[in-house]
């Protein structure tokens, strides 16, 4: 019998090799060729290479990709199912018709992409030259240091651009492999299909909404992208969907013989990618290993006692709205989930419970500022002690809300799950420092305390300076509002942060606080900069084990810095840092790293409802 969570969690573990792979492989193609122009405007500052990627580059890099991955993957899936198949069928006899297969997809494919792609780096390479133009102290440099700042831009827009066409191509690669080989093994009127969704961040809406769909092979999956375009798909990354439903897309579709579901049902539903099997649903059979929700309103709470003896504590009602707009538009939209992913959510209450309790409380705010509100303070807490306290209104902004809110239920999922912990005596005193307990997070923590103080201090150093830069230009902030009142205010604030930042950074967090249904004004954007550069040093403080009290005391940081960092890492995760990410990119990703490692030892149910749960949380 096959272990099917094994056979969930061996996929995931080698499309992520695969991937990197790849990812490495694209990488270099950009890199060679991007650098390959650096001479040519160092000399004579042309900025447009229309010819750099040609034809043949794309065929052979798509063709290299999908045979590539789809061998792989046709070879994984017949590895996992051969013990179910009737007919006599060696894989080895399929190499060759396989590759032929994926080899004929691939140029169909980059066929239809290689006019877009081609444009897309044309105009890529043209926007950083061009900015690099504009800068006047990058222009009066030498040939050296010119080169050795282009070489490292590229390096990074080579894996940005690597990351984002390999993601979505690998999908397509993945999940046609697996039906060929499917159909090779099987005969087509005998296999299901069923939809997973990754339930990423970045995961869209109507992808999630799909998992756990289970179809006969022959139909299609009706797909809704997040701007209501609807596609007719026969597997995740189908080439027949729209751009909206296919970029970036991790979602995975298996195909499983229709024997196979009706032996196993007691397998398929509790191995957490949501399998249905022919006989049996999700609302009759158990569903374990899961995260509840909190702040339920009447009706998910009414929901979830229709199918659940034992529901969740109802703690926030109908005035969860006064907390934050979209956090009520959340709770809002959860109502119209099924009961049985609210079983789902509701299942795991003897795994894990946390609840929200009103504590009173009052607010301290300084005079002047925007948007500033008074109200109560939340507390997260478990059966036994108080985890953390938060006042969601403290900072006048759903933004601000949002962020801290994610970064306190980091907090929550610290203490639960044990990764750090900290010693406590009756009523709460603190009498030993916290002390990270899980082995991934440790990895990360020991790899910092074996650098020099000397290093330490510099990698906070840097990041202090980058934030009383940006602190100190408020004073000229200040003299363009006595000047010329709030419009010359805001003007020199915009204009000022997209020369020194960057457009795409100012641009980014506009969108950002947008995203939140805040009002979109320069001292909103300025805002959200500190607050985050505030942030980035709160986390760094943790890391490197140099306590100077920046967004917490010094005596709070010595005994629990570590638990800060480890909560911004929640946070980096799940709301983002637009200031760290532009200015720390490496050191933000490898935390984003960390929990994704952390996360992929949890039950898949449990790493789910968790990545649901705060996506529906920082998107609204």
């Amino acid at each position: 019998m096959i272990k099917l969570d094994k056979f969930s969690r061996d996929y995931d573990k080698r499309y992520k090799i695969v991937e990197r792979s790849m990812i490495k492989s694209f990488n270099d193609l950009y890199f060679n060729k991007y650098i390959s122009t650096i001479p040519d405007f160092i000399s004579t500052n042309k900025t447009d290479f229309p010819f750099l990627f040609k034809d043949d580059d794309w065929k052979k890099a798509y063709r290299f990709l999908y045979v590539k991955v789809g061998l792989s993957f046709a070879n994984w899936y017949a590895k996992n199912f051969e013990s179910w198949v009737t007919k006599s069928i060696d894989p080895n006899d399929y190499q060759t018709t396989w590759e032929q297969t994926f080899a004929n997809v691939s140029a169909q494919i980059s066929a239809k992409r290689i006019t877009g792609l081609t444009a897309n780096q044309r105009s890529q390479l043209n926007k950083l030259y061009s900015k690099f133009m504009r800068d006047p102290k990058f222009m009066s440099l030498g040939v050296p240091e010119q080169t050795r700042i282009l070489r490292r831009s590229m390096r990074n827009l080579s894996k940005v651009q690597a990351t984002r066409i390999v993601r979505t191509e690998t999908t397509t690669a993945s999940n046609m492999a697996m039906r060929e080989s499917a159909l090779t093994m099987f005969d087509k009127s005998s296999l299901n299909k069923t939809w997973q969704s990754s339930f990423l961040p970045t995961s869209r809406d109507g992808h999630m909404e799909l998992d756990g769909e289970t179809i006969d092979e022959s139909e299609q999956f009706l797909v809704v992208a997040d701007d209501g375009k609807a596609d007719l798909m026969s597997f995740a990354g189908d080439p027949a969907g729209s751009a909206g439903n296919v970029c970036n897309c991790t979602c995975k579709t298996f195909y499983i013989p229709k024997t196979y579901n009706e032996r196993t049902i007691g397998d398929i539903n509790n191995v957490g990618f949501g399998l249905v099997s022919n006989t049996g649903s999700i609302a009759t059979t158990g569903i374990s290993n899961a995260i509840p929700i909190t702040g339920s309103t009447t009706a998910t709470a009414s929901a979830i006692a229709s199918v659940a003896d034992d529901p969740l504590d109802q703690a926030i009602t109908g005035d969860f709205s006064r907390i934050s707009n979209n956090l009520g538009k959340y709770i809002d939209q959860m109502e119209g989930l099924d009961k049985s992913f609210l079983r789902l959510l509701s299942k795991s209450k003897n795994q894990m419970e946390l609840r929200l309790r009103r504590i009173p409380g009052r607010a301290n705010f300084k005079s002047g500022q925007i948007g500033r509100k008074i109200g109560d303070t939340y507390q997260w807490v478990d059966d036994k002690n108080p985890v953390v306290s938060l006042n969601r209104l403290r900072e006048g902004f759903n933004t601000s809300r949002i962020r801290t809110f994610v970064h306190e239920f980091g907090h929550a999922i610290d203490h639960y799950f044990d990764i750090g912990s900290t010693w406590f005596r009756p009523g709460s005193r603190l009498i030993q420092r916290y002390k990270v307990n899980n082995p991934i997070f440790k990895r990360f923590f020991d790899k910092f305390e074996a650098k020099s103080r000397e290093i330490r201090v510099k990698i906070l150093d840097s990041a202090q300076k980058r934030r009383a830069d940006l602190k100190a230009l408020q004073s000229k902030f200040d003299e363009a509002l006595d000047r010329g009142g709030r419009a010359e205010y805001y003007r020199e604030i915009e204009k000022t942060l997209r020369a020194k930042y960057g457009d795409d950074l100012y641009d980014d967090y506009a969108k950002l606080v947008a995203k939140h249904g805040d009002d979109v004004n320069p001292q909103r954007i300025l805002s959200q900069m500190k607050t985050d550069a505030l942030y980035e040093l709160d986390m760094l403080e943790g890391l490197v084990g140099i306590f100077r009290g920046y967004g917490h005391s010094i005596n709070y940081m010595t005994k629990k810095g570590q638990a800060e960092t480890i909560a911004e890492m929640f946070q980096n995760k799940f709301f983002g840092n637009l200031w760290m990410e532009k200015f720390n990119k490496g050191l933000f990703n490898e935390m984003i790293s960390v929990v994704d490692d952390w996360l992929a030892t949890l039950p898949k149910q449990l790493s789910n409802a968790i990545n649901y749960l705060l996506k529906k949380i920082k998107n609204g």
